[in-house]
């Protein structure tokens, strides 16, 4: 559940949802940067890097620095990927929306409460 208890709540609203877009923007960066680097993989070991990493975990394709490095990447890809969906799902800048058009409607807002879940 969040909870805001602020004095301007369309403020706090559109400043989470600014938040939020740009660390959807900063996962995207991070995710062009480490699928970049990890071309490289594909370009010198004539390999995707999804087959290399299966065979990287069976212990078949060596346990030299690039290997390591190249397998750090395409985890940290994976997480990169999973806390972008999760912001997508999120789908809070809807809500916000809503809640915003509802508080704009009124002619006085001070102190508000504003709960809801977010699924």
């Amino acid at each position: 559940m969040i909870k805001l208890e602020v004095p301007d709540v369309v403020t706090a609203i559109d400043v989470l949802g600014q938040l939020l877009n740009r660390k959807k923007l900063l996962l995207d960066r991070s995710i062009f940067e480490t699928v970049k680097k990890l071309r490289v993989v594909e370009e010198s070991g004539g390999m995707g890097i999804k087959e290399f990493f299966e065979k990287f975990e069976k212990g078949l394709s060596g346990d030299d620095q690039d290997a390591m490095i190249w397998s750090a990447e395409y985890e940290a890809l994976g997480f990169l990927e999973n806390e972008r969906t999760v912001i997508e799902r999120m789908q809070v800048i809807d809500y916000f929306s809503e809640i915003q058009s509802l508080l704009r409607s009124l002619i006085f807002v001070e102190n508000v409460d504003v709960e809801y879940e977010v699924k």
